[in-house]
């Protein structure tokens, strides 16, 4: 292959990574990317459409990871987490955080809770200003057990835009 040719594909093929990459400048992330916190109650149930469902009696404890980019402004975050909340008892409720690698400093948005049942609904957060790059960014959500009617709440998505 010519030089040129060899040159052309690589920068195709770092457009493409770029492109493809999981950054959360206002890009919707489904909520299957979630974890289970570890000693979570609860039962994650973690179906295709992207969705991840608590399917237990108890509370389950999620984290949401966003990749906030290497070359992240040093601004906040918005965060919006969208929900279905199905129990009548207990909300959905979440909190966004941040951690610098170098620093291990913390950060974090005050709790935010979904404020009915029944419906679809979104969570707003705010990641305060981090102090540098690389850092880390999270969502921790809590998710109610199983409703006395059956119903599963649910997280369905999230994204996060720098500020």
């Amino acid at each position: 292959m010519k030089a040129a040719n060899i040159i052309s594909i690589a920068s195709m093929a770092i457009g493409i990574t770029v492109a493809g990459s999981t950054l959360a400048d206002n890009q919707f992330i489904a909520g299957t990317a979630c974890q289970v916190q570890h000693n979570s109650g609860g039962s994650a149930e973690y179906h295709g459409d992207g969705i991840v469902a608590n399917g237990g009696n108890s509370t389950l404890y999620l984290v949401c990871p966003i990749d906030r980019g290497a070359f992240g402004s040093a601004g906040s975050m918005a965060v919006r987490v969208f929900a279905h909340d199905w129990n009548a008892s207990d909300d959905v409720c979440c909190t966004a955080w941040h951690r610098n690698a170098g620093s291990n400093s913390f950060s974090a948005s005050g709790a935010s809770c979904t404020s009915s049942t029944n419906t679809y609904q979104s969570i707003d957060l705010t990641i305060p200003s981090h102090v540098g790059s690389w850092d880390f960014a999270h969502v921790n959500c809590t998710v109610p057990g199983v409703s006395s009617v059956g119903a599963k709440s649910a997280v369905t998505g999230y994204r996060g835009i720098e500020q």
